[in-house]
Order: C-alpha cells, then structure tokens, then sequence
C-alpha cells in the first residue's frame, strides 16, 4: 500500500509487527487531526500484519454511550476463546458483551476475563489489535482495554491505536510510542494531489495546496471535486477557509445530492455501522427507498459495504442537518428498535428526539441504565440516569434517578461526578427517605475526594434532619460521621459521634454493618475497650449474610483493624485471608487493592514481612486504579513500617511522602503512622536524636486527639527507648507513664509487654521486669517486638557480665531479626553477641541480588502451591509474565525447584525486595 510522505512512520509500524513475530510485545499511538491518514496507515499495518492474528475496534461517537460497543467488536473475533473461559471474570466479561446473564461483580471482573481472554488468544500465536478513532471509543471499554494490556507485558500483543489528539488519558497510561501525524511535507503533498487532479493549471495546483494545508484527505477531496472548468482556471473556486477545507468539501458534495439522499445518509449517520436491519426498516418508515443509498455510494459519501468513506462525512452529514431534521431522525431510529434487544440504543435516541420533559423518555433510559449497570458499565450506567433525570417532568422521579446516578458513579470510580448529581438531587428532595439516602451517598462520595471536616459536618447535619423520617439512615450516616473522625485521627470526636449513634439505635432500627465496623474502631481509639467488644459482636451478628463484595463489604475489612489492636491477629488474618482470596476469584479489584492494604498492617504486627509487603506493593497498583486514593497512602504508611524495620530508608522517606497530601486534606490518623515509621527507622541505626523529633510530637499530638489505646500505632515503645538513647531518662520515664497507665486500663497484653520492657531498661534490678515482658510477649503474636525485648534484655545482660546469659538472649533475637530481614537490628545484636564473647559471623545466608515485589508476589504464590495458571490468575498477569518472573526468582535464590523455593522462603531467603 503506497501512502505519501509517510516512509517513517510506516517504518515504525512494520518494526511493532516484526517484534511481534518474535514474541515481544509493543504499544504505538497514532496521533493526528482528522484526514492526516490514521486509517489509511492502520490498514497498511493490517497489511503489514497479513501473517498474524489481527482484531480491530473502532470508536464510533454515535455509540459512545452504549455499554461495551467497542470491546464487542474486539472480542467477536475471539468468540472461541472466550467460550473456552471460566470463573467469575470470564462469566462477568459474557456479561458485559451481552453474552450470558448479569453478574453482580466489580467493574474490574468483566477487565479480568478481558485479560485471561487476550492471554489465551495470544498463546496461539502473535496478536495485533487496531483501534481507529480512539477518541469515540465508549469509556467501559476503553478502561477494559487499557487493564488488560498494561498487564500483558510478556506475551506478543501488539496494540496499534489511532486518535485524534489530545491523546485520551485510557491511551496515555499505557506508555505506547508515539507517533504524530502532522501535515504533509511540499513534496508529497505535491504528489498526491498530481495523483488525484493531474491536470491542474499551475495557479489552480498552488491554491488547492495552500487551502489544503498537508492535510492528505482535503488534497484528495479538494481535487476530485473540481470541475473541468475549475481545473483549467476558466472558472473561480469556491472560497474556502484552509482550516475547514475539508469539511466545505465535503459538505459541497452533499450539498449537490437530491434531499431524499441527503435524508438517507442522514438516518444513516445516526444509526450503528453494524445493525444494517434497523436502517433499512428506518428508511421504509422514512418513505425512503435503499437505492437513494446506492446514490451516496456512486457519489462517493459511503464506500461500497455501506459505511461511511471516512468519519468526518458522518460528521459533517448530522452537522449540516437542523435541530428539527435531527430530532425526527432519531425519532425514527427509536421507532424501529426493539426496547429489549436494543434498549440503550433506542432510550438514547428517544433522549435526542425530545423536546423537554418526558416520562416516557426518561423510563426508557432509567432501563438501559440498569442493564448497563447489569453489565458492570457503571459509567455509562450513570450517565443514561443523568439523562433521564434531566427529562424526568416530576422533581421526586428526578431526584430518584440521581440517586441512582450517583451510586452508579461511584461505584464506576468516578466520586466527582457524583458528587455532583447527589448535590443535584438533593436541590429537590424534600424531607424523607428520598432526601435521607440521597444525603448518605452524597456523604459516601464525599469520603473519596473532600475535606473529611467537611464531610464529617454534611453527614452530622443530614442525620439531624433525617432522625425523624428515616432513623436507620440517620443511624448509618452518623456511623460513617464516626469513620470521617478515625481517619482524621481525632479519637475524642469519634468517641463521642459513636456515643450519639448508639443513642440513636431503638427497637425496629437496622443498623448496617458498617456502623459496628466504624464504633469498634472509635471505641478502640479510645481505649474503650468493652465497648469495642460489643461492636464487633454486633458486627458478627449483623453481617452473617453480607456479601464482602458488595456495597458494604468494606466495612468487613475494615473491622480487621480492631481486631488487631486487641491482639487477635490470627482471627483477622484468618479473615483478611478469606477475602483475599474471594476477591482474587471473582475479580473484584477494588475490594482486593482494600483487603490486601489491610492485610499489609497485619502482615507487619504478625511477623509476616514478606507476604505484607508483597501485599502493600499490589493494593497501591489496585488502589489506584479503582480510585482509593485516601488507602494508597494508609498502605504506604504501613509498608514504611515494614521497609523502616528493614532499614530501607529510601524507601521509608519516599512512601511516607505519599502520606502528606492526604494529611493535608485533613486525614491526620496518617500523621501518626508516618511519624512512627519515621522514628522505627532512626531507633534501627541507633540514631536516638532523629528518634526523638520523628516521635516526640505524637505524645501531645495523640493526647489533644485522646488516641488512649497505646497498640493501635506502636510509637511509645520507640520513643522511650530513644529518650533512653539520648539520656534524657525523665522523658522516657514520662512517655513510660503514660504507657503504663493506657495498658493497664485496657488490659491489652502487648501493651503490658513493652510497658515492662521500658522498666527494665529504666531498673537497677531488670530481670524481672524482662522477664515479665518475655512472658507476655509468649502470649502475643507480634514477634519483631519480642526479639526487640530480647535484643534490650541481651544488652543489659552483657552490661552486667553476665555473658552467656546475654549471648542466649541475643542469639534468639539475632534469629528473628534474620527472619523477617530486620537488617538494622540484626546489626545491633551482631554487635552485642560480639561485645557478649560470641565470635561475629555475617548473615545467616550469603546475600544473593533481591527481590523485585512483583517476583516476591509470584514466589510467595508459587509457595503456596499454586500452579503458574493459578499463579497468573491471583496477579492479574498472564502465564508468561510469571515463567519470566519465575525464572529470575529461581536465578536470584539459587534454587532449582520449587520445593527449594519454600525452604528459602520459609528461612528468609526472599526478604528485602526493592520497590518497582
């Protein structure tokens, strides 16, 4: 295929499909204005590719609304892979294409079948996917499309896309190549134009190129449409602007077709390039017969299979048309469709066809709405309720349907957007349960993207307002009042907004599991400890039949955190292990990225480094990209724990970073975590000073704030050690105060466990406060702080000469410390067993090149005996991607199978990985 002035780009292209054939994977984007050539190039790369497997999408405006549109293009070439899939992604991604029943999932389900699907395709063989007119391409898709590839790093997909620019932000993220299409040099612009209008007067040739600006697409049009008269000069050209050149001529040439074609292609414009049935039965109802459709093809607006010769003839076919003519095309468009087969499509243009205010109208497209939400296309979902508010004649069905909205915008990551259709609603609705939920998503929303006060004040005023008409709401609202104040990190408010919820609570008040997650919390903060105790039994109760997939499902991740706090950490692994891995099988990434930031913190008290920051390093991935932006940085604080206790401070500094926007907004509970991390990470290199300005703020921060349980943020343990360090003994003996005080009230034994380490290291006579602590510490399961006691009590042993009972001491501590890759504090107690007598020695294991976390995520999979399909399905990655990472695993450990595998990790052999 020979296309002018385009030797470089094309080069480009054959270089994508030449990798492809040798099993490596590639990403371009074509960027232009419209007629610059994209098309034509995609078929040259269709050409190109004529040995390959290749699939193609187009975006089409008139379907950006419609659920799915374009990935039904992409997947029916694949329909035999796709019948070969199952589980819930592949049952949801059937869903979503309208090929199987709805699946109630998270949008991202229907994303992972869409990976497993091109995974599959490509395993037999090289696979190129073109997308013309990327800009039109419906939102469900384009975010499909863009998890899916981003995720197939290893396996020969090539993606080709072209786009008008800006480049839409689905393609940006995906780092593809760039390719920009700008105008014509002279010399091939010269060329074209000989080739299509040879004989042109050299005055006539100079005009058209000069009007043509490069555009190769105005050259051809501009020159076909001269006439003989035009192309010798004997007669004038029609004026015409250089940057519409090819719109005027366009519309010029629609302009001299009869309007019974005209009337035709405008029905046809309107309509979707693949249901040829319901235009032809729009042309009978029109009075039209298909032969004014022939015309257009002799005429050269459509190509010859009935489509439009390129997409700005569409364009310029609905622009030339008046409100009245396109309002009673699209009437006719909706006469003919049938409302279940084609019921977005048909709502859509019932919309379009309305005048004002329609009952009728807005019904039809609350339906495609639900079957979009069916499908999990919450966007679009969203946006058909907008729509059908807007022409909703009754304020309550108007405020209903925004309710709606909103959900289904939140729900689609999008809590702007509704945020603003809630605010919408709420302009209508009068007092009542209408009002009351309205009021509650809006608060929902708000969580994700406002100032939490701001927040914390709607939700307190709108309860007070709803107490009367709607008590289980205003109930459920004050509980998430109570989550605004916990995040914030002001205890004392959470206390008491949970004392007000409970007041609320009367005989025939459901309250929702998500108020019991939240008091437990609060009372915890406080260090109410027995009222904490009855939330979570009430949780229990209330949710034994929630779906944690659900609406409400985070609440029961949520509710691992107290359970933590008060020592129960098998009990909440226990539990954040099964939603995990419910999570993973359905697909379900936003309560995955939720459940596996929760389960990094537990991964941290328990002694599970490695598995906690594998699990931190993939939720900030998921959180992301679900848009839980607020528990990205809660997952980085907690990891900056782990990396702190490792002494990766690098690493500590950069994910404590990502705490200070949200700190900012107003989530202080974060200022507590990054500080402790901070001063973990100081009192690892025995630096006692920065120790001390990292964690003496905390003390009045945490008393204005009433933070009285010492577990939840361990922070007061490493503060009175580095007062120690520093001698400022009546410090560390006021922080150990306090300390004592909060454990004794609480009965928490970890808490009582630290509380006798401190004495100890404060007594003349230490043994039995030691010994106390060690005894404690037996009964938690926290064992980076039991080593820590042993690594203190070894020291004051050694300081006393009393040697071998120091180097007992210390050669446990060193064992931990070497297990959880404690780098910093296995130093410390190398130094101690050497000053105790003992003969130094280095690591327990010669230090091998370290784990990326993506290889720690597929090794610790692999321990666990999953297969490498199994293993690929867990991570959102394909078969290949983890044979790579595999390999290098097996390479960097120095095993040679997988039973080697377990035993190094099991012995700490995969500790330390580096940030990626």
């Amino acid at each position: 295929m020979d296309i002018l002035g385009r030797d470089g780009q094309r080069a480009r292209i054959a270089d994508l499909a030449r990798r492809l054939r040798d099993g490596v994977p590639g990403r371009l984007v074509v960027a232009g204005e419209a007629g610059m050539g994209k098309t034509a190039l995609l078929a040259a790369a269709r050409a190109e590719a004529a040995d390959l497997r290749v699939v193609a999408l187009t975006g089409v405006d008139a379907e950006q609304e419609l659920a799915f549109a374009g990935l039904t293009q992409l997947v029916g070439p694949l329909a035999a892979d796709l019948t070969a899939l199952e589980g819930t992604p592949a049952a949801a991604l059937r869903a979503a294409l309208a090929l199987g029943p709805p699946v109630a999932a998270d949008r991202f389900a229907a994303y992972t079948g869409l990976l497993a699907l091109l995974a599959r395709a490509a395993a037999r063989g090289p696979l190129l996917i073109l997308v013309d007119d990327a800009h039109w391409l419906d939102a469900s898709s384009a975010e499909a499309l863009a998890f899916a590839v981003r995720r197939l790093e290893d396996d020969p997909v090539g993606l080709l896309v072209a786009t008008r620019p800006p480049v839409p932000a689905w393609v940006a993220v995906l780092g593809a190549e760039a390719i920009t299409l700008g105008p014509l040099e002279d010399a091939p612009a010269g060329a074209l134009l000989d080739r299509v209008a040879p004989d042109l007067v050299p005055d006539v040739r100079a005009r058209l190129l000069r009007l043509a600006a490069g555009n190769p697409l105005a050259l051809a049009e501009l020159g076909r449409a001269l006439d003989d008269g035009q192309r010798a000069g004997r007669r004038p050209l029609s004026p015409v602007a250089a940057g519409g050149a090819l719109a005027e001529s366009f519309g010029r040439t629609l302009q001299a077709l009869p309007p019974p074609t005209r009337q035709a292609l405008l029905l046809a414009a309107l309509a979707a390039d693949d249901d040829p049935p319901t235009l032809a039965a729009a042309l009978d109802t029109a009075g039209l017969a298909s032969s004014e459709l022939a015309s257009a093809v002799h005429a050269g607006v459509l190509a010859p299979d009935g489509g439009f010769r390129h997409p700005v003839l569409r364009e310029v076919v609905r622009a030339s048309a008046s409100p009245a003519e396109l309002r009673a095309g699209h009437r006719i468009l909706a006469s003919v469709l049938e409302p279940g087969r084609h019921g977005a499509a048909r709502a859509a243009h019932l919309a379009a066809a309305a005048l004002g205010p329609d009952e009728g109208t807005a019904a039809a497209l609350e339906t495609a709405a639900q079957e979009a939400a069916g499908r999990t296309a919450y966007g679009t979902a969203a946006d058909l309720l907008a729509r059908a508010a807007a022409l909703s004649p009754a304020p309550e069905a108007r405020a209903r349907r925004l309710l709606g909205a909103g959900y289904a915008a939140f729900a689609g990551g999008r809590p702007g957007r509704a945020s603003a259709l809630l605010d919408e609603g709420l302009a209508l609705a009068e007092d009542g349960p209408l009002r009351a939920a309205l009021a509650h998503a809006r608060g929902l929303a708000g969580l994700l993207n406002e100032p939490l006060d701001d927040v914390m004040a709607h939700l307190v005023r709108e309860a007070a307002r709803a107490r009367d008409a709607d008590p289980a709401t205003a109930v459920a609202m004050l509980g998430d009042a109570v989550l605004t104040r916990t995040m914030a990190g002001q205890c004392d408010r959470a206390a008491g907004l949970a004392a007000r919820a409970r007041a609320l609570l009367a005989p025939g008040v459901a309250a929702p599991p998500t108020l019991w997650a939240y008091l437990a919390a609060a009372h915890v903060l406080a260090g109410e400890v027995a009222l904490a105790e009855e939330a979570l039994a009430a949780l229990e109760a209330a949710s034994a039949g929630v779906d944690p997939l659900g609406p409400g499902g985070h609440a029961l991740v949520i509710a691992a955190q107290p359970l933590e706090w008060t020592g129960r950490l098998t009990r909440a692994g226990a539990l954040l292990d099964g939603w995990v891995e419910r999570a993973r099988s359905a697909g379900a990434v936003a309560f995955l990225g939720l459940a596996l930031g929760f389960r990094c913190e537990w991964g941290f008290r328990a002694g599970d480094w490695n598995r906690g920051a594998a699990d931190a390093r993939e939720a900030m991935v998921l959180l992301r990209e679900s848009g839980q932006a607020g528990t990205v940085a809660f997952t980085a604080c907690n990891l900056a724990l782990i990396e702190a206790g490792r002494g990766r401070e690098r690493e500590v500094r950069d994910l404590t970073a990502e705490a200070e926007g949200p700190i900012a907004a107003g989530v202080g509970s974060l200022h507590v975590y990054r500080q402790a991390a901070l001063g973990l990470l100081a009192n690892g290199y025995r630096r006692g000073p920065e120790a001390v300005d990292a964690l003496a703020p905390l003390e009045e921060y945490t008393r204005r704030h009433a933070l009285r349980h010492p577990a939840v943020v361990p922070w007061q343990p490493d503060l009175v050690e580095a007062y120690l360090r520093t001698r400022r003994v009546p410090d560390a003996r006021r922080v150990l105060a306090v300390l004592a005080e909060q454990a004794a009230r609480t009965g928490d034994t970890w808490a009582r466990a630290v509380t006798a380490r401190g004495r100890g290291m404060l007594a003349a006579d230490f043994d039995a406060h030691f010994r106390e602590s060690l005894a404690l510490h037996a009964r938690t399961e926290v064992p980076f702080d039991a080593a820590r006691t042993r690594l203190l009590y070894g020291e004051r042993l050694r300081r006393a000469r009393r040697r071998a009972e120091a180097r007992a001491q210390l050669e446990r501590a060193l064992a931990t410390f070497e297990r959880l890759g404690a780098a910093p504090w296995a130093e410390q107690a190398r130094d101690e067993l050497e000053a105790a007598g003992a003969v130094r020695r280095g690591e327990a294991a010669p230090r091998r090149a370290e784990l990326t976390p993506r290889e720690l995520q597929v090794a610790l999979a692999v321990a666990d005996g999953l297969r490498n399909q199994d293993v690929a399905s867990r991570l959102f990655v394909s078969e290949k991607t983890v044979e790579r990472h595999l390999s290098t695993v097996y390479a960097k450990l120095g095993v040679r199978s997988r039973a080697e595998l377990v035993g190094r990790l099991a012995d700490g052999g995969a500790r330390n990985p580096v940030p990626g």
